[in-house]
């Protein structure tokens, strides 16, 4: 969906985030009673489209906002508290972190157009990349992924092979002490669940 401005950094956004809190409500109404990994699989089977996003602008605020109903959702099929950290929900749920995901589909998009058969296509984002930068939409979401994930993007997408950050693993290394802290949670939401037992 484009407004009048040729933007879509509100309605068509926020339309997509309406329909993923109606995935996620639909998914906690029909399963809630399953445990957390069950519902996590299903979670990810029902509301992991995220219909149209390589086209997003990766900068507005209704991303932010997208993502962090995404987080919200996850909390609550894992049965957390609003407060737990977010750095360690895609850890336990397997999952990338959200934004980086957005990202990913984005960089899965411009590689496959610059390797199309198309000659006008590899022209327009050719043009967007290397051109127009920030007067582009294309353009400056490129900007905000070389930016984010270094000179990765650049030297892989040039070379014409798919980006190393174009697959699961764009998320940043987890330190010893987070992966400790990730299995503790874990081993905790298991025991809550009944699906880990401790023998004294």
């Amino acid at each position: 969906m484009i407004s009048l401005n040729l933007s879509d950094d509100y309605d068509d956004v926020s339309l997509c985030r309406q329909s993923l809190i109606g995935q996620i409500n639909t998914v906690l109404c029909l399963f809630g009673r399953l445990d957390p990994i069950v519902k996590n699989r299903l979670f990810q089977a029902y509301c992991f489209s995220h219909y149209g996003s390589e086209l997003w602008n990766l900068d507005c605020d209704k991303i932010t906002e997208y993502c962090s109903t995404w987080r919200k959702g996850l909390r609550r099929i894992w049965e957390l508290p609003y407060k737990f950290c977010s750095d360690y929900l895609s850890a336990i749920s397997g999952t990338s972190p959200i934004y980086d995901e957005l990202c990913r589909r984005f960089l899965n998009f411009i590689t496959t157009c610059n390797s199309s058969d198309s000659k006008l296509i590899r022209f327009v984002i050719g043009h967007a990349i290397y051109c127009a930068r920030v007067q582009s939409p294309v353009g400056r979401n490129y900007v905000l992924c070389y930016e984010r994930y270094c000179s990765k993007v650049e030297d892989e997408f040039t070379s014409g092979i798919k980006s190393s950050c174009c697959g699961n693993d764009i998320s940043m290394e987890l330190s010893s002490v987070d992966r400790c802290c990730i299995a503790f949670a874990f081993e905790l939401i298991l025991l809550k669940v009944g699906l880990f037992i401790v023998y004294s």
